[in-house]
């Protein structure tokens, strides 16, 4: 047995390059062994390599296994409860990357599972660990994370956010280089708003917003227009704010 749960011939299957119906048919059976697992503790002594085992899987060509590898880390994720925080760190820089998948159904599993990782986790825990993402070379994962910071905010709590580093976090985004990137940033900060009302004024200071920045968050402010949450969980935005150079000069 591999990882106190898998049968050695499936891991075997797995690292079969080339082989692409054996590889989809062990992933498979590497979920439903999982499945079958009651007793998280089998599950510690050997977790840091099976995580390393299942982020490669994770960054597999083939896409039913990237796509299954992200569901089985969601079941993990259920099934170790806080026991996954110290590997957090490990498990973030895939996920990330996977924000800009050209595939959709990638897109949305991926969500799912940072959407798991913060109900255990809690979002401020999750959200600060997704923060570099905000630096991440390829604008289309810095929108994503955005959104990702958006749907946290609509879906948890007020108690449950650690507001200071979000508008931090957020106030970078407004100077970023791509127009899309700044105005999700935007709509961020008008749910915070919504969220916290003029407590978030002294937190824009703390940022580093500027003056411009500040008196244009304050139009956007002023609309009673929010993002909302679809069906599929993917953030749906209401406003549309076109920014102006003047906007990334946060």
């Amino acid at each position: 047995m591999e990882f106190g749960f898998v049968p050695s011939q499936v891991v075997k299957e797995l690292e079969e390059i080339g082989n692409w119906k054996a590889r989809s048919a062990a992933v498979d059976k590497l979920y439903s062994a999982l499945q079958k697992v009651q007793d998280k503790d089998m599950l510690l002594p050997t977790l840091s390599k099976l995580l390393r085992f299942l982020a490669i899987l994770g960054e597999d060509a083939n896409f039913k296994i990237s796509l299954s590898t992200m569901q089985i880390l969601a079941d993990l994720t259920l099934k170790l409860g806080h026991d996954i925080r110290p590997y957090l760190g490990d498990i973030m820089p895939g996920l990330i990357d996977k924000l800009g998948d050209n595939k959709v159904a990638v897109r949305q599993a991926n969500g799912k599972l940072l959407a798991v990782l913060m109900s255990v986790l809690q979002p401020a825990t999750v959200l600060d660990a997704l923060s570099p993402a905000l630096m991440h070379g390829n604008w289309k994962v810095r929108e994503a994370a955005v959104n990702i910071f958006i749907q946290a905010l609509l879906t948890h709590s007020q108690a449950e956010f650690d507001y200071q580093r979000i508008v931090q976090v957020l106030v970078r985004a407004l100077k970023d280089d791509h127009s899309r990137v700044v105005t999700v940033a935007i709509e961020a900060l008008a749910v915070v708003h919504h969220m916290i009302g003029d407590e978030v004024q002294p937190l824009l200071i703390s940022a580093g917003a500027s003056v411009s920045s500040r008196l244009m968050l304050a139009g956007r402010f002023a609309s009673k227009e929010l993002p909302g949450i679809k069906a599929d969980g993917a953030v749906e935005h209401e406003a549309s704010v076109v920014p102006t150079p003047c906007h990334r000069a946060a």
